[in-house]
């Protein structure tokens, strides 16, 4: 047995021994961005983009679409066709849209409406003054109906030579009585009446009465 030879065992020989321990750390770091890629894009970002489309449908309606950008449409038309613009929508045929006070035409100014008219600064000479002296008034008529005024703006020529009419025939001494702004009011109202061909007038209220 002193021929015999004794082999030193030593650390990490012989078959099988461990391998570099490296490797796996290597592997991890290499595979952990290309799993962080993966799972953002086929995991996260679809979650997302469905979470923003449903949100976007309540807020719209229901109608959003995604395109290939990632930009979200809601509530056009699909077909490229413009949209109605701010005064009521144009038609997609190439015809004018009606502007904001509803034509397209030159439209006439309507005239007054209301059931009032006022009567300005009307003068007329009193009756037996020798043209030295004047009566000064302005009033407001009342009607019925929107289209008192109307008419009456188109009378109004005819109206302001009655009112003409009735203070030239005032006097002095009619201008002395107490009761004269109602016996005035009375006579206009009766000469009215006369030029409309009808009893349209009810009411006839002074802002201004003055003799000089």
């Amino acid at each position: 047995m002193a021929n015999e030879q004794i082999e030193e065992i030593t650390p990490g020989s012989g078959a099988g021994g461990g391998g570099n321990p490296l490797i796996p750390a290597i592997a991890v770091l290499v595979l952990m961005p290309v799993l962080s890629f993966v799972l953002t894009k086929f995991l996260f970002i679809p979650q997302i983009q469905g979470a923003v489309t449903t949100a976007l449908m309540e807020a719209t309606g229901g109608n959003v679409e995604f395109e290939a950008g990632g930009d979200a449409h809601g509530g056009g038309d699909s077909h490229g066709e413009p949209a109605a613009d701010a005064h009521g929508g144009g038609g997609g045929h190439g015809e004018p849209a009606a502007d904001a006070h509803g034509g397209g035409g030159d439209a006439e100014p309507a005239g007054p409406s209301g059931n009032t008219y006022q009567f300005d600064g009307i003068i007329a000479n009193l009756s037996g003054s020798s043209m030295n002296r004047y009566v000064k008034v302005s009033f407001i008529i009342e009607g019925t109906g929107n289209e008192f005024a109307g008419i009456i703006d188109s009378n109004r020529v005819k109206l302001i030579d009655a009112t003409i009419t009735v203070l030239s025939s005032l006097t002095s001494l009619d201008l002395q009585n107490p009761g004269v702004k109602n016996h005035v009011r009375s006579k206009l109202i009766a000469s009215y009446d006369a030029v409309l061909k009808s009893r349209m007038v009810e009411g006839l209220y002074f802002s201004e009465f003055v003799v000089q």
